[in-house]
């Protein structure tokens, strides 16, 4: 048999495929047992081909080994199907039971598969239901598709969150929070603050700025705390640091933290 065949005949490919169904007549006590699977099989499915789903108190009982492989389940998923591990080099038919239903007329449908999780479509129809396998690869291959922090500083911070704890004079500027980095820039994602006391003197602002200076946010002194400044990963200048600057009438002191790269 070619490579890129699958090879059903043996079951070590198997798809998802139909071992029996059942139709409720009621909301009661009802099993039913499959069909015969291959031993290769790893996966038993129970879809229920109802819009109105549920089952209970699902055990699903080894026929010749009497191995219960689920006790007192629960089939009511949204996906309108439940998958459950099996050993079919145990037991080659498998007792579908459960203690209640949605209602007469919800029909059970149950699947076999050896493959790995995954959704193809079931039965090949248009709005089929789903069930997991993957597709089988000849040489898989390890892919990191999540975005890197040294790669892309604008996206994922490099940084660990820097901490804010200073006191400002009336009018004064503080130090540099985050020092610029000659040939880097920083960075912001976001700025968050709060005030161990709003300060006196009336409507003012605390200015978040590089030190340029050029004014990034503005921060109300008359609201603690103040909403903080999402930066986005926005970029600033080469060489630039941040610093506080306190428009207020009186010493303030901020405490909070900046996220950030710096790159």
């Amino acid at each position: 048999m070619p490579k890129d065949v699958p090879d059903w005949t043996t079951g070590t490919d198997i798809p998802w495929v139909p071992v029996g169904t059942h139709t409720t007549v009621g909301v009661g006590v009802e099993s039913f047992t499959t069909t015969a699977v291959l031993p290769s099989t790893r996966y038993l499915a129970i879809d229920l081909e109802s819009s109105a789903f549920g089952l209970t108190g699902v055990n699903i009982i080894g026929h010749q080994s009497g191995t219960g492989y689920v006790v007192a389940g629960s089939a009511a998923t949204s996906q309108n199907h439940y998958v459950f591990r099996v050993n079919g080099a145990l037991d080659s038919t498998f007792d579908i039971q459960w203690a209640t239903s949605s209602g007469a007329g919800v029909v059970v449908a149950a699947f076999a598969s050896s493959q790995q999780e995954g959704y193809p479509n079931l039965g090949g129809q248009p709005g089929a239901s789903s069930l997991p396998v993957v597709i089988a690869s000849d040489s898989p291959v390890a892919l990191n598709l999540l975005p890197s922090a040294a790669s892309t500083p604008w996206l994922v911070p490099n940084q660990g969150p820097k901490q804010v704890a200073l006191v400002i004079a009336a009018g004064a500027t503080s130090a540099a929070v985050i020092a610029g980095v000659v040939g880097q820039s920083i960075y912001l994602f976001g700025v968050s603050i709060a005030y161990d006391a709003i300060p006196a003197g009336g409507v003012a602002s605390l200015d978040f700025e590089t030190d340029l200076p050029f004014v990034l946010h503005s921060f109300d002194t008359n609201v603690n705390p103040p909403p903080p400044f999402e930066g986005f990963g926005v970029k600033l200048p080469g060489g630039a640091a941040v610093q506080f600057k306190n428009n207020a009438g009186a010493q303030i002191i901020v405490r909070g933290s900046i996220v950030f790269s710096q790159a």
